[in-house]
C-alpha cells in the first residue's frame, strides 16, 4: 500500500500514512490516535477484512473506536471479496447500519475483464464490493 500511496503523492494535498493495527487491539488503537495520528483518522481503509468470522466483532469494534459518534468527517472504505456465503458476509457490513450510513461504490475502478464485471447468476453480486461508510448525524 506504501509504493501505492507513494506513487500518487503528488496528487495528495497531504500524503497518506498507512500504519499497522491488529483488529480488537483497543489500547493499540488509542495510542495510535493519540500518538501517531494526533487525532481520528479522516479515512480508514481496509481490504479483504471480512472473511474471518471469529475476528468480525474485533474489527467492527475497531472502526466503531477509529470512527466514533460524532466523527462526521471520517469515512471508512472497505474492499471485500465474496467468498461462499453472502448473507452471512453481507449480515457484518448491514451491522453498522443503524449507525453508519453505508453505500457501495467504486464499480469504476474494478478491472475491465470478465472476472470482476461478471455477475453471480445465483444473487447478482458482483465478485468484488467496495463500500464507503460514514457516520449517521
Amino acid at each position: 500500500m506504501n509504493e501505492n500511496f507513494e506513487k500518487y503523492a503528488p496528487d495528495f494535498a497531504m500524503p497518506p500514512r498507512t500504519l499497522r493495527l491488529d483488529w480488537g487491539d483497543m489500547d493499540a488503537a488509542q495510542s495510535l490516535i493519540q500518538s501517531e495520528l494526533c487525532c481520528l483518522p479522516d479515512v480508514i481503509m481496509a481490504s479483504d477484512v471480512v472473511y474471518s468470522y471469529s475476528a468480525r466483532e474485533e474489527l467492527a469494534a475497531t472502526i466503531r473506536l477509529l470512527c466514533p459518534k460524532g466523527h462526521y468527517l471520517g469515512r471508512v472504505v472497505i474492499a471485500h471479496r465474496w467468498r461462499t456465503d453472502p448473507a452471512d458476509e453481507g449480515s457484518f457490513f448491514e451491522s453498522f447500519d443503524d449507525d453508519f450510513h453505508r453505500e457501495e461504490v467504486g464499480l469504476e475502478f474494478l478491472p475491465d475483464d470478465g472476472y470482476h464485471r461478471t455477475r453471480n447468476m445465483m444473487d447478482m453480486r458482483y465478485p468484488i464490493s467496495i463500500f464507503e461508510m460514514r457516520r449517521k448525524c
